[in-house]
């Protein structure tokens, strides 16, 4: 249990404390007051009605039974009026000490919550200017709350959108970190099918060097043939003219083959350039895939920062609702501490009023029965 409710049960219980000791003492002064009336009205009436019933009865009672049946029966009825007017002065003697007793014991506690009055009324008076102090300061606190609430809002909608852009870069640097996986794979096939075609162009210039060779011999052989045929004469003409034809053949053929390995060297060049190149390439896709990843990590730390940062916000916003509702709480405590204090000192007032009241009453009471007692009529004698 808290404070607060503490303070508030305490308060009921003793405004509930003062109404009952208020109802109570109502009570009490009705209900001695009806007793006191009913005995007064009973001493009334037999006072009244017991000597004229005696004058009535007494002259019949001389003249039939003599005097002193009339003496004896006079005797007997004044003992028994007498009786009964003693029996009731003691009662309502009683019944009057009671009621001193009751409404002085009443009158202490309205004069013992009276003498706390006045401390009641400072108190409630203090607590008065400190709830006028604690609502200038709920005052300045919900004015700042409702600042930081329009603050942290913001804040909250920024790190939306923060997020929302985060995601968004998380995707795409997803996206690229795909792409380049994606490029890395056809670089890796590019480089693959330079490298075969290096091997071929190789392989090509093997060939050419082959064909060279043969052509090399087929020249030599050309001038064999030539020396041949002029050593030969006019049986060797034809075949002068055969072999200077194979020998330009010849000739063409290496001029071709080195051409043919002039370009088959340049495109080896070329090959292995782009081999080097695509080694490059790939390279730099791979690091680009690691930052990419990096960045990716990265985004999602800043992601998961972002989302702390909206949830501190808005538990920085409840709690910051809750102090401007605790703070409204003990405003309206502090002012129903203010009001019970003053109806405190006012019932004592009161109690001590109704103590005032039940004393004059008993004592009129008192005085009355004491005065019916000494003005009781006397029994007439016949």
């Amino acid at each position: 249990m808290s404070i607060l409710q503490r303070v508030r049960r305490g308060f009921q219980w003793m405004m509930g404390l003062l109404i009952v000791l208020g109802l109570a003492g109502v009570f009490l002064v009705n209900w001695l007051n009806n007793q006191l009336l009913d005995t007064k009205e009973l001493l009334d009436t037999l006072s009244n009605k017991l000597p004229d019933t005696l004058s009535n009865k007494l002259p019949d009672t001389l003249g039939v039974e003599g005097a002193s049946g009339n003496l004896v029966l006079i005797l007997t009825v004044a003992v028994i009026y007498i009786l009964a007017v003693v029996l009731a002065y003691r009662e309502m003697q009683v019944l009057t000490r009671g009621m001193l007793q009751e409404s002085r014991s009443l009158a202490d506690s309205g004069a013992h919550l009276q003498s706390e009055a006045p401390e009641l009324k400072a108190a409630a008076t203090q607590q008065a200017s400190g709830a006028t102090e604690q609502a200038a300061a709920v005052s300045e606190i919900t004015a700042t709350v409702e600042e930081l609430s329009r603050t942290a809002h913001e804040i909250a909608h920024a790190a939306e959108e923060g997020l929302a852009a985060a995601e968004e870069g998380q995707g795409a640097v997803q996206e690229s970190v795909e792409g380049m996986e994606r490029i890395r794979g056809q670089m890796d096939e590019v480089a693959r099918r330079i490298l075969s075609l290096g091997a071929k162009s190789q392989r090509i210039g093997e060939i050419n060097d082959i064909i060279s060779d043969i052509a090399g011999k087929t020249h030599l052989l050309a001038l064999n043939a030539a020396i041949e045929s002029a050593a030969a004469g006019e049986f060797g003409v034809r075949f002068a003219v055969v072999a200077a034809q194979v020998k330009e053949l010849a000739d063409e053929t290496r001029e071709a083959t080195g051409q043919v390995k002039s370009v088959i060297q340049e495109i080896q060049n070329a090959i292995n350039a782009s081999v080097m190149a695509t080694e490059d390439t790939t390279k730099e896709v791979n690091q680009g895939a690691q930052l990419a990843i990096r960045a990716g990590k990265v985004i999602e730390e800043i992601v998961q920062r972002v989302q702390g940062i909206s949830l501190s916000t808005q538990q920085q916003q409840s709690g910051s609702e809750q102090v401007v509702v605790t703070m409204r709480d003990i405003q309206e405590v502090a002012r129903q501490s203010a009001e019970a204090g003053q109806q405190t000192a006012e019932r004592a007032a009161l109690l001590v009023g109704i103590a005032a009241r039940i004393d004059d009453v008993v004592m009129r009471l008192s005085d009355d029965g004491k005065s019916g007692k000494s003005q009781s009529p006397r029994p007439r004698r016949g």
